[in-house]
């Protein structure tokens, strides 16, 4: 009797996967296969929480890793503090890309950009990138007390990117008209947002534009950099 339900059971199992690939074939007969990049957005049919056999639309996540034909690892939680409201471009015309080498750097400054790039991708604020612009990174001593070694602060040298970029023309306010403004009020209130220029997205060209080479590979921003 074991032998006749393993024998049917088998014959049952064979028939159904032929039954399920006849239904893909006949429903896969319109697709077109699309193909996803790092760094793009997508949509992604998910479960209801209120219903289990409910599913919607969520979005938009991006995609992090391409792991098989079909499959993709895509990050549901943005970097917190990013506004939806704006992105920010960088127009640089019919330029070509700007392609500068990576300056010459002691094993300390290697160390301190190997440690910066671990934390800003933890952060999910750079990108591993294949871009054909290239600007260097260089690290500006932070002001110290007399005697004290001081700390590093990341910079990339976007000098080249911004010979070729054009100018949006913004008005800033004389400092001496806000003094005026200010002269009479009894309190002074100041709001200083930690790394502000990260919580502004870049645009796909800008992130493109924004790659930056290091002895440890090339990278690019997702959001403004500093």
């Amino acid at each position: 009797m074991y032998s006749v339900t393993c024998r049917f059971r088998s014959l049952v199992q064979e028939n159904l996967e032929a039954s399920q690939e006849d239904l893909k074939c006949w429903y896969d007969q319109n697709a077109t296969l699309v193909e996803f990049q790092p760094g793009q957005k997508v949509w992604v049919m998910a479960p209801v929480e209120t219903g289990a056999l409910q599913d919607k639309w969520t979005g938009p996540f991006e995609v992090v890793e391409h792991k098989s034909e079909v499959t993709y690892l895509v990050s549901k939680e943005p970097f917190k503090g990013v506004t939806h409201l704006c992105t920010h471009d960088v127009d640089t015309g019919d330029s070509r890309p700007i392609i500068q080498k990576v300056y010459r750097m002691t094993d300390r400054v290697r160390a301190c950009i190997k440690d910066e790039i671990s934390k800003m991708l933890a952060l999910r604020v750079i990108q591993h990138s294949i871009s054909p612009w290239a600007s260097p990174v260089v690290l500006v001593p932070k002001a110290a007390a007399p005697g004290a070694t001081p700390e590093l602060r990341f910079f990339v040298d976007y000098r080249g990117l911004n010979a070729v970029s054009k100018i949006d023309a913004h008005l800033i306010t004389r400092a001496d008209e806000l003094i005026d403004r200010l002269g009479a009020a009894k309190y002074l209130n100041t709001l200083d947002l930690t790394s502000g220029y990260w919580q502004i997205a870049l645009t796909e060209g800008a992130k493109e534009r924004s790659e930056f080479s290091t002895p440890d590979g090339h990278f690019q921003f997702k959001v403004m950099p500093f």
